[in-house]
């Protein structure tokens, strides 16, 4: 879900799952004008979505509040296409669980 902050103008925050569909929405309804994303609580995210975000120049689209995983997956993405690499696969990943401890 990407719900639009409304006290700040061009700013949205991403809850659950990041997708393709829905980030197309927004960029859709954003007319051109360059949006901010926080994805703070972004626990999944489909493999196109993160392509898109990676495409995206960034007067078009600010990340902020990214959680490392996502961040890492993004910078992966952004070399593959500075290198013309491409996957026809679709993954989705999402924030590894947190590791217990065995005591």
């Amino acid at each position: 879900m990407i719900r639009i902050e409304s006290s700040s103008e061009g700013r949205a925050r991403v809850i659950g799952a990041l997708e393709a569909s829905a980030l197309r929405a927004l960029l859709e309804g954003a007319n051109g004008r360059g949006i901010t994303l926080d994805l703070t609580q972004v626990y999944a995210a489909e493999g196109a979505a993160v392509r898109l975000l990676a495409e995206l120049p960034p007067e078009r689209c600010t990340v902020v509040a990214c959680p490392q995983w996502l961040a890492l997956w993004l910078e992966g993405e952004g070399r593959e296409l500075s290198q013309g690499e491409t996957q026809d696969t679709e993954p989705t990943h999402s924030r590894p669980e947190p590791r217990r401890n065995q005591s």
